[in-house]
């Protein structure tokens, strides 16, 4: 039987005599305290950020800063990453990696070459390459609009999922907030279930004026749709709209990383804005 133990002081007894330690036990270590390096994984609520994605200008697809483990290895930026993305007469389909090249000893934002019609590509994950998906991107053709998906999945430890209240405002680009704000809920956490998440946020509908009318919401975590699980929560949503206003009855149809509040007045009262709090809780992707 073999045992040992590390990290020890060089120049003691004992198992300091696997020292000198070097990348690949560090690496081991991160492997054996967190649960799966094949997704994982952006640090949550780090004071970096969480790699933020966004569409600034044009076909700018912009990375915020964030810190991460990939396959065991620290990383962090702590600036904007720009990438210029090109289109034609098909959708684009790019894929945006936290990349780690063991050869040169680095770990860096990455974007792929495009796919013409897609699917976006798949992560590279060999002991020489060690690639995590944390967006997949689309453009449409003649490059008139840009879909930026969200895949990151976050750090947690082994069995224990800690689920994340994520406050989000706004539709398809709006990011999330991990930092107190008075216009809109602050960060939290709570305990759930294995592999449980549960978001919350608020959405504006505005157009014409109208008796009834739809908006959509995209989670920055995906659901597993129902059934795909011997124990599922969900996915389900529930929907208040601000105020007092007693008439609105809504429905929400929702599926794996987006969903749509439809709403109606009963009374018939045309409105041209109205602002619903939402709360969705369901199985993440495992």
């Amino acid at each position: 039987m073999t045992e040992y133990s590390y990290f020890w002081q060089v120049g003691g007894g004992g198992d300091v005599s696997l020292s000198p330690y070097d990348d690949t036990e560090m690496s081991k270590l991160f492997h054996m305290l967190f649960s799966d390096r094949t997704v994982q994984g952006v640090i949550p609520n780090h004071p970096l950020g969480n790699f933020d994605a966004s569409n600034p200008v044009g076909l700018t697809f912009r990375v915020g800063p964030g810190a991460a483990l990939v396959d065991g290895t620290y990383f962090t930026s702590d600036s904007n990453e720009d990438f210029s993305l090109g289109s034609g007469a098909s959708a684009w389909y790019y894929s945006c990696f936290l990349r780690k090249t063991s050869a040169s000893q680095v770990v860096r934002i990455a974007m792929s070459s495009p796919v013409v019609g897609g699917p976006a590509p798949s992560a590279t994950q060999t002991a020489a390459t060690w690639e995590i998906v944390i967006y997949t991107v689309v453009v449409a053709a003649g490059g008139g609009s840009m879909t930026i998906n969200y895949t990151r999945s976050f750090l947690r430890s082994g069995d224990h999922q800690i689920a994340h209240m994520n406050a989000r405002v706004g539709n398809v680009s709006s990011p999330q907030w991990f930092n107190p704000n008075p216009n809109y809920f602050p960060y939290d956490r709570i305990l759930v279930g294995p592999r449980v998440v549960t978001q919350f946020g608020c959405v504006n509908w505005t157009g014409a004026a109208s008796a009834t009318g739809n908006v959509s919401v995209t989670f920055p975590y995906s659901y597993v749709p129902p059934g795909a699980l011997a124990m599922n929560y969900g996915p389900s949503m529930l929907v208040q709209p601000a105020g007092t206003l007693g008439n609105i009855i809504t429905s929400v149809g929702i599926s794996g990383n987006s969903a749509t509040i439809y709403w109606r007045d009963i009374k018939g009262t045309t409105r041209t804005s109205i602002k619903f709090f939402w709360m969705a809780t369901g199985n993440m992707p495992v």
